[in-house]
């Protein structure tokens, strides 16, 4: 496959994300890792369309080969603790959650989906330092929910919106 074919691919799997068609994108990404099974934008891509669909198992996968192939790209880690704490694997959640963060000090939406957890979890004292520390040292991550329609976002920003812009039990 020629770098304008995989370019070509690329640009059909936004377009039908934009539609907000992710099967359908998913299925150009595959096309990529089919053919080149290290292009781990691909394999990010399709790690994304399955989180959007809801279908984490399918979504760990990606983004294991994406944390694989690329290990400093702290969003293929993000994705992966986010998508395991969806199936109640808690501890790989944090572990994961925690090598974005060390790689991406200022992560700002792990340290709101570990507060989640530590909040689920009845770790509210956790949870409740972690929030304070986003919202004070983190104002654009909140400007940037503020101007989200949360309804049209991924689970995970709908749940960072609820923490930080909803809730004021905090």
């Amino acid at each position: 496959m020629t770098e304008s074919e995989v370019a070509d691919l690329t640009t059909k799997a936004k377009e039908r994300i934009s539609a907000g068609e992710y099967s359908d994108a998913e299925y150009f990404f595959k096309q990529i890792t089919k053919i080149d099974p290290n292009n781990w934008q691909a394999w990010y891509g399709r790690g994304l369309c399955f989180k959007r669909l809801l279908s984490y198992e399918r979504a760990i996968y990606c983004f294991d080969q994406v944390s694989k192939i690329n290990p400093e790209f702290a969003k293929g880690w993000y994705n992966l603790g986010f998508c395991q704490s969806q199936i109640g694997l808690l501890e790989d959640a944090i572990f994961h959650l925690n090598r974005s963060l060390k790689i991406d000090a200022s992560f700002s939406i792990a340290m709101v989906i570990k507060a989640w957890i530590f909040k689920e979890h009845d770790n509210n004292v956790g949870a409740a330092k972690m929030i304070k520390h986003v919202r004070e040292n983190y104002p654009e991550f909140l400007v940037k929910l503020e101007n989200k329609t949360v309804s049209d976002e991924a689970v995970d920003f709908q749940i960072a919106y609820q923490l930080l812009l909803e809730d004021n039990s905090q």
